[in-house]
């Protein structure tokens, strides 16, 4: 599955949103196309997730912004989600189920780290100095110079 498919079909999906909030989000992905072992409709999945939670995040703040980086590191694509919010307070339980204060039900990350997981990929906290950013981390599918 090539991922930037995956993330234009993201971007029709989570503009609309973010702009009744006078928020913005930047993309930011490499030309060649990245493809990686992973069911469509999950990933999607999981970067829906990811970018709801951002949008939850930043709807007290002044600058509403969400940054979507997809980039190769070595023999795994990743692909970070990066906003302005509030940041997460206790980040030790954070892909834990059923989160006391969570939004909705509180199985969206382990569910989305589950999913993940399942494609060889992981799903990890990175912390920064100003908001939250969740890392996406999957190999990739193939090598784009081999010869069988």
């Amino acid at each position: 599955m090539a991922l930037q498919h995956l993330l234009d079909e993201l971007r029709i999906i989570i503009e609309p949103s973010w702009a009744e909030i006078d928020g913005a989000v930047m993309w930011d992905a490499p030309e060649t196309t990245i493809r990686v072992p992973a069911d469509r409709y999950g990933l999607l999945q999981v970067f829906l997730n990811l970018a709801q939670n951002s949008h939850r995040a930043v709807q007290t703040r002044s600058r509403r912004q969400l940054a979507i980086r997809l980039a190769i590191n070595g023999a795994a694509a990743s692909v970070a989600f990066r906003d302005t919010g509030c940041g997460i307070a206790d980040p030790q339980n954070l892909f834990q189920p059923f989160q006391k204060g969570a939004d909705v039900t509180g199985l969206g990350l382990f569910v989305s780290r589950a999913l993940v997981r399942s494609y060889g990929g992981e799903l990890r906290f990175q912390p920064v100095e100003e908001g939250c950013c969740m890392i996406v981390e999957l190999p990739l599918a193939e090598t784009r110079n081999s010869h069988a």
